[in-house]
């Protein structure tokens, strides 16, 4: 797919559109102010492009609180329409790339590629449910990623290392998503884009299945989760197995 080359604010910005996932990469370019012979000021670097907008917009992070006295009491995440917020999740080195064999064996992390909001899908067929994927909003947020790749080579075990996440969402992002930032354990933040706390219920949400989420092995584990510019609100959401009970 080819590129969409922009410039804002003197900052060559190509954005690359890959499945459902769209994200920013940083070209060095000159900045505003020039020298008098039209020659650039000076580049501006990828890392320096993403410290400034990581300046910007992260700050005074807190770590979602969890009650785990109730399995199906999750933390809501809370986007205002038309603001930008930021995400820090902090991952622990739990096992050595090199010792890890098979198809799902990484050597370099894309923590972008670990982002996606989108709704789940609650079936009942036959006395049996089941909890699949549903459709995908991720375009209908600017996502920067930062940084872009992480080397696990560079790490060792017990190290950690962060991915932060700066979002937007766009004019179309108002709604409710069942799975959004990731969240530890396996599991996803409920996000809630454009609502108060007291317009956030649990009918807004889909069913929970509590017996288990799939969890894929992987040699970094996710250990915090920190957020910046978002509120949350602790849901109960509805239980799929319970309802199941209900329409035999």
């Amino acid at each position: 797919m080819k590129p969409l080359h922009l410039t804002v604010l003197g900052i060559s910005i190509t954005a690359i559109l890959v499945g459902a996932f769209s994200y920013e990469s940083y070209k060095p370019m000159c900045i505003e102010g020039r020298l008098a012979n039209g020659t650039c000021a000076g580049p501006v670097s990828i890392e320096e492009t993403s410290d400034t907008l990581a300046n910007q917009y992260c700050k005074n992070f807190y770590v979602v609180p969890e009650n785990k006295t109730y399995l199906n009491t999750v933390p809501v995440l809370l986007m205002k329409s038309n603001s930008t917020v930021c995400a820090r999740l902090t991952f622990t080195i739990s096992s050595n790339y090199n010792d890890c064999n098979g198809a799902n064996c990484q050597h370099v992390l894309s923590p972008g590629r670990m982002l996606f909001i989108r709704d789940l899908h609650y079936e009942n067929n036959d006395g049996s449910f089941s909890i699949t994927q549903g459709r995908d909003y991720t375009n209908s947020f600017k996502i920067i990623t930062i940084p872009d790749t992480v080397d696990l080579a560079d790490y060792p075990l017990g190290a950690n290392f962060t991915a932060t996440y700066v979002i937007t969402p766009l004019q179309n992002a108002t709604g409710f998503y069942d799975q959004s930032i990731l969240r530890p354990l396996c599991e996803r933040y409920p996000l809630a884009v454009g609502y108060t706390k007291d317009q956030v219920n649990s009918s807004d949400f889909s069913y929970i299945n509590t017996l288990g989420s799939m969890c894929q092995s992987s040699e970094a584990t996710l250990t915090k989760v920190e957020v910046s510019g978002m509120d949350y609100k602790d849901v109960e959401l509805r239980l799929a197995v319970l309802e199941q009970e209900k329409q035999k």
